[in-house]
């Protein structure tokens, strides 16, 4: 039901930004900028999806985590812009949020699956944040105050991750102990893909400024590599499986959802030009 909602949204964003996009009729008769601007953006964003199949299947069959995923992350982003002509910017962006697997359960899995250890309390506390610092392209076919918008960046992933786990002290045979499994930081590359709607608010078209707001929708690929469990084997008297020695993939992408303000800095004013967008 929620993924069905999500998609919902993004088919419903996509369908209006392309519709902006694409919508004819600039507006006629009012003054604004006739050289390039600056656009300054700050905005919120939800990141959906965060995928790590392989690193959750072992985190669930091997340690008995209950958890099937990361949860959905509250983040940050801003980025400076610069327009190279009326339709087409060119900026810098960074970011920050952090995804997380929080969660308390009893280890005492049952045949057929094989026990390591005897039964005991386990407090999980895994942490992947992430800093994107990407260059991006933008497109804004249409000159409106209402209008769609696309885009594609690419740059470096900042991330560390931190992973440690509480776990009740016990006498039995093969009983683990707690500590931290992995605490690293990694960089990585990464891409984006957006679209959205700008709204401008009205104003004056002979202001040196307008503001406005975006609503967009994008995905993000931010491979994470590393062995992520190789702490684990200590912890336990009868060895895991080997398995557990390799990389694991944690992208720190996917889908998001971001809403933010935009300030649009205007350079110089003409009064023959046509209104444009936002």
């Amino acid at each position: 039901m929620r993924f069905g909602i999500f998609q919902h949204v993004v088919s419903t964003v996509f369908g209006v930004g392309l519709w902006l996009c694409v919508s004819t009729g600039p507006l006629w008769g009012q003054a604004v900028d006739a050289v390039p601007r600056v656009r300054l953006e700050a905005s919120v964003l939800w990141t959906l999806g965060i995928q790590a199949p392989d690193f959750i299947r072992d985190y669930q069959g091997v340690l008995g985590g209950a958890a099937s995923s990361f949860g959905v992350p509250i983040g940050a982003r801003a980025s400076v812009n610069q327009y190279l002509t009326d339709e087409i910017s060119v900026g810098v962006s960074g970011g920050f949020f952090r995804a997380t697997i929080r969660e308390n359960y009893t280890y005492d899995p049952k045949p057929p699956t094989t026990p390591l250890g005897p039964a005991q309390n386990v407090t999980q506390n895994i942490e992947v944040s992430t800093i994107p610092v990407l260059l991006n392209l933008d497109l804004f076919p249409a000159r409106r105050q209402f209008t769609g918008y696309l885009g594609v960046g690419i740059g470096l992933v900042f991330s560390n991750v931190f992973w440690s786990e509480e776990i009740q002290t016990s006498r039995l045979l093969g009983a683990r102990r707690s500590g931290t499994r992995y605490n690293g930081s990694l960089i990585a590359p990464t891409a984006k893909l957006r679209a959205g709607v700008s709204l401008g608010f009205d104003g004056s078209a002979m202001a040196r400024s307008a503001t406005g707001i975006r609503i967009e929708v994008g995905y993000t690929f931010a491979p994470l590599q590393d062995r992520f469990f190789a702490g684990q084997f200590d912890s336990f008297a009868v060895p895991p499986p080997q398995r557990l020695g390799q990389e694991y993939m944690i992208d720190a992408g996917g889908v998001s959802i971001e809403i933010g303000i935009s300030l649009l800095l205007r350079q110089r004013l003409s009064s023959t030009a046509p209104q444009s967008r936002f």
